[in-house]
Order: C-alpha cells, then structure tokens, then sequence
C-alpha cells in the first residue's frame, strides 16, 4: 500500500525532523510504503528563511532582534546544512509542491493520506494554511490523521468552518494530546483516537543505531533545551541545583555573547537530528521546555525536568505524556527541589504504560493500513 506522509518535513527542528523519520519507519514496519509529501508552502519556507526573517524584524523596527539574527546567520546557516544531508539520507520524498494551488489543482495518488505528527493543525504555524487538514485529497476515504496536534487551547472563531468541514471529511481521526480530542469533540461531535508521538513507537535500541557515534562533550553535562533562557534561570533559582560539576550543554534561541564566552557552557545550536540524540542519550540531566526533547528523555531513560512556559495550547504537549506515563512530578514548579530531580526515575513503570499505549497507537495505524 503506498502511503502518502503530510508533516513538517523541511524543518531545522530537531523533534519536526526525527518525528517525520519515525512516522517512515513505522509505516515502513506495518508493511506500508511511505513516502513523504513535499509540500512545503511559501509561509513555511519564509519560516526559516533568515533573508525573510530579518526583513520582517526590520519592518517592525525591532533592529536588536534583526541585528541578533544576523550575528547568527551563520549557525543557523550551518545548522540547516546538516538538517539537508539528514533528509535527503533518511526521508523518501515524492515530487515537490510549492504552493497551495500546485497540490489541490494535481494531487498526488496514494492508497493512504495521512497527516502528522507534530503541530500541523497549528494554524499560527503554517500560515492558515487548510492544506495540513488533508482537503486537498479528493478521495476522503483514504484520509487519517496520525498524532496531529493543535499547539492551541481552541480554534479561533474565523478559522472554525474551514477546520468543521475539513475534520468531518477525514476518515480515521487521531491525535497527541487529550486537548486535541477536546477540540475535535466540540467542533464536529467526534472522538478522536488518543495517540502516542511517532518518536515514542521507535525503542531506545533503534534511535541509538541511528545517533551520532561521536561522544558530544569532553565531561559530564546537563543538557539544557529550551526556547526561553529565563527557563534555565528559573530552574536554578527555584532548586539551587549545584552545577560546579559539569558542563551546561545548551540548544537556545536565547543563547548570548555571555554563553558562548563561558568555559562551562558548550553551545550546540548547529548539530545535526543524529548529534541531537546522543547529546540527549549521555547526558547526566536534561532540562528541557521542548516536547520532543522530553520524549527522547524518556526513550533514553534520562533524568530529566520539563519546564512548562510557553501557554496552555503548547505546554499540554509536554504535559499530556507526563501524565499519561506517570511523570507529572517531573515538570518544574515553585517547589520542586534537588531531591525530587535527583531522586530516579522508576523506568519500569514507565516503560509498562509506554508499552501499552504504543500497542493501542500501532493497532490504530494497522486499521488505517489494514482496512481495504
């Protein structure tokens, strides 16, 4: 059965990139053949376009922002470089769509369409663009969605019909997290199948046969991910975590003159998807705001603490794992201490509730496949 894979797909994010490969993989193993759907819109190559993005800071006059993008051209340059060879070596790619009106006018033919993982249905992220519900798809009976998250609380007023009929329209409905079916219920009445991420259907075996030989630091290192540098402030302010002892391995946007300077902090912004996991497979802690980086966390069986800061829509996507798998005790808050973090994590309870929702995620995918 030739399946057609919609996600984000051309991405420098390490969880977009290695989510796509493992959504292959997984198809791949249920005797599917994969391939996935180049679309990539001019909103989505605008969105790591460092010409387009500085042209839009300098717009708004924000020059220190544009001014700080340009300093950094070169990592994200050298960054996207390693992002390319990684595709064009793992991901097999069906003829390339730039715009909306290529795809919808000569869809591609597939047994299967489906859409996912990661925020796909965030419409902030792909520029309002109804492609990611699939209604480009003439034959709404090969539809389903895999793991597609909102990265929202709710769908705004004005974009409401367009998600109704396109969610209607799609046969077989999961998602990641639990607001996602909230969503889905309130919108169209249905219930959508509550899905593990991708990622999380790969074993710890199968990520490290495809991680970076290479050991990433000279010492033991906390790894440090986060989006927000007022997070890893926060983290040591609150706990007091006494870090004399390692390095601080860090993958910010926030990243400063002052880190980089620093002889403790080892700045990792420009690796590759395959670096990225063994930089999280060696480290002593992991601090983390990002979804995916928690869930190689967890598949590596790390000690690790999620900090939530980014709005109840995105924060869920951490959250929702968290509780799923018992680990809600994990996510920083005002009173959590160096005995919480350092106390370990019982991985074999964890890994019994993985295997469980791996087995209901994978039977999912076999109806989809299965069903002719």
């Amino acid at each position: 059965m030739n399946v057609g894979i919609l996600t984000y797909h051309n991405t420098i994010n390490y969880g977009a990139s290695l989510q796509a490969y493992a959504t292959q993989e997984i198809i791949s193993g249920l005797g599917g053949n994969p391939e996935i759907i180049d679309y990539v819109s001019r909103h989505r190559a605008k969105s790591y376009s460092m010409p387009d993005l500085i042209k839009a800071q300098l717009s708004k006059s924000n020059y220190t922002t544009a001014a700080r993008m340009l300093l950094g051209w070169y990592f994200v340059d050298k960054r996207k470089r390693k992002f390319d060879a990684f595709y064009e070596k793992y991901l097999k790619k069906g003829r390339p769509f730039r715009s909306r009106e290529e795809i919808t006018s000569a869809p591609p033919q597939y047994d299967r369409y489906i859409v996912g993982s990661d925020q796909v249905w965030n419409y902030d992220h792909n520029g309002h663009d109804t492609t990611y519900l699939l209604d480009f798809v003439r034959d709404k009976e090969k539809t389903a969605s895999y793991a597609s998250s909102f990265g929202l609380e709710k769908i705004a007023p004005e974009m409401q019909n367009a998600y109704k009929e396109a969610l209607s329209c799609i046969n077989w409905l999961s998602v990641r997290e639990d607001g996602g079916r909230k969503i889905i219920r309130d919108l169209i009445g249905r219930e959508a199948e509550l899905v593990l991420d991708p990622v999380l259907l790969l074993n710890r075996e199968q990520w490290r046969d495809l991680s970076s030989k290479t050991f990433p630091c000279r010492k033991k290192y906390v790894l440090v991910y986060i989006t927000k540098g007022e997070d890893f402030d926060r983290f040591r302010q609150i706990t007091q975590y006494d870090l004399s002892e390692y390095m601080t391995a860090k993958i910010s946007r926030s990243t400063s003159v002052r880190d980089f300077l620093a002889p403790s902090i080892s700045i990792k912004y420009a690796i590759s998807p395959e670096e990225f996991l063994s930089l999280v497979d060696h480290a002593s802690l992991v601090f983390t705001s990002s979804f995916h980086c928690t869930a190689f966390s967890i598949i590596f069986q790390k000690q690790f603490v999620a900090a939530l800061s980014a709005g109840r829509g995105k924060d869920e996507r951490i959250a929702s794992i968290l509780n799923l798998l018992g680990l809600e005790k994990r996510i920083l808050t005002s009173s959590s201490t160096v005995e919480q973090i350092e106390r370990p994590i019982n991985y074999s309870e964890v890994n019994a509730k993985l295997n469980v929702l791996k087995s209901q995620s994978i039977n999912f995918l076999k109806q989809v496949l299965d069903t002719p």
